[in-house]
């Protein structure tokens, strides 16, 4: 009774110490990815195939992929602080930033709040403006004046220029 006891409280225990250790699953993310990719045919038809390729070849490579992310990765990550697979995704402030260029001129791209707010600096005639797009509200768009944000109101036409066209 004793050796069960015993057993329960360092099962009980172990899960409290390992709960909320987790990584961000690079390998597996890859592969879901690779797999959203897939275009054979359009519509039912694609999702029909991206189904039976998950199902059949894949499901290999998320488990092998899944036992890689947990056992390896999340153990390097976990010490390290750095996951060598997942390198490009959020901080540990949950801050991403990414930059696009196009004929000498760049757009960042800043996702703060692990992904939730989205803050796109791009060049303008007046300089770089930035616009924010709240993830709750994915079909409006914000400009952030004295520390709240205040919807844009767009009539007619894109909120920036795009970088390729040219103004006459």
């Amino acid at each position: 009774m004793k050796k069960i006891l015993k057993t329960a409280l360092v099962g009980l225990l172990s899960f409290g110490l390992l709960s909320n250790c987790f990584g961000k699953f690079g390998v597996t993310k890859a592969i879901y990815s690779f797999n959203g990719n897939i275009q054979i045919g359009t519509g039912k038809v694609a999702g029909f195939f991206r189904s039976l390729f998950m199902i059949i070849p894949l499901s290999i490579a998320y488990y092998v992929g899944g036992i890689m992310d947990v056992l390896i990765f999340n153990l390097i990550e976990f010490w390290t602080d750095r996951n060598p697979i997942a390198m490009a995704e959020y901080d540990f402030d949950g801050k991403l930033v990414k930059e696009y260029t196009e004929n000498g001129q760049t757009i960042t791209l800043t996702y703060t709040e692990w992904g939730k707010v989205l803050r796109m600096d791009a060049p303008t005639a007046k300089g770089v403006e930035s616009v924010y797009f709240l993830k709750d509200k994915p079909e409006k768009a914000y400009r952030l004046i004295n520390g709240k944000y205040v919807e844009i109101q767009q009539v007619s036409g894109p909120i920036l220029p795009p970088m390729s066209v040219k103004h006459i």
